[in-house]
């Protein structure tokens, strides 16, 4: 009952947004074992996404920031703890098609829009379970509009016309770390993790 009564008000109850999170990271492991990458190395990524997305959700909406950047990538991360051989070539070859395609640059992700919203209809009094129907429809426009002016753009006038980064560098640079990581593999690095758990502790506190 004090659960629910917390969550009165809240675009979703917060026992609905536990249950919304775990199904979510199931079905995202699935889906990376089911392309072949190990459930385990599946979880620990799609876990450093989130923690990610979180951190800097928080950092824009109470710093003011338009946006930040995230230096941070799951697999190099990974890697820094494990090694290459912990993970294996398969994994680190499926994980980087999700790294290169949903957890890179994190400029213009859709989690600080939302709760810089949901912020201001807090401020306003305005309902904000009902702007849950807006944020679906947007979603699914966005997502349609994109894919089809991406693909139309670039096939119809040159992807090195319109954005020579986004062809060159974007796609290709994830590829051109995973052939290092698979000629050259690399071994955990007690320095850098040790340099991460300060820095994450030093940012917690």
């Amino acid at each position: 009952i004090g659960v629910r009564r917390a969550s009165e008000g809240e675009p979703l109850s917060y026992r609905t947004c536990v249950i919304g999170v775990a199904c979510c990271l199931i079905g995202l492991v699935w889906f990376s074992s089911a392309a072949g990458m190990s459930a385990a190395a599946s979880f620990v990524q799609m876990l450093l996404y989130i923690v990610l997305a979180v951190a800097l959700t928080k950092v824009v909406a109470e710093s003011g920031m338009l946006f930040v950047q995230a230096t941070l990538a799951s697999l190099e991360t990974m890697i820094t703890v494990t090694g290459t051989s912990a993970i294996g070539a398969k994994s680190l070859t499926i994980g980087m098609f999700i790294e290169r395609g949903f957890m890179t640059d994190l400029r213009a992700f859709l989690m600080p829009s939302f709760m810089q919203s949901l912020k201001i209809a807090d401020l306003s009094g305005l309902n904000k379970r009902k702007m849950l129907a807006v944020f679906a429809v947007t979603i699914l426009l966005s997502t349609v509009i994109s894919y089809w002016a991406n693909l139309r753009l670039v096939y119809g006038y040159s992807g090195m016309a319109c954005n020579k980064w986004y062809v060159q560098g974007a796609g290709p640079g994830g590829f051109r770390l995973l052939q290092n990581f698979l000629m050259a593999p690399r071994d955990p690095s007690i320095m850098n993790s040790v340099a991460m758990i300060a820095g994450g502790a030093f940012t917690l506190l």
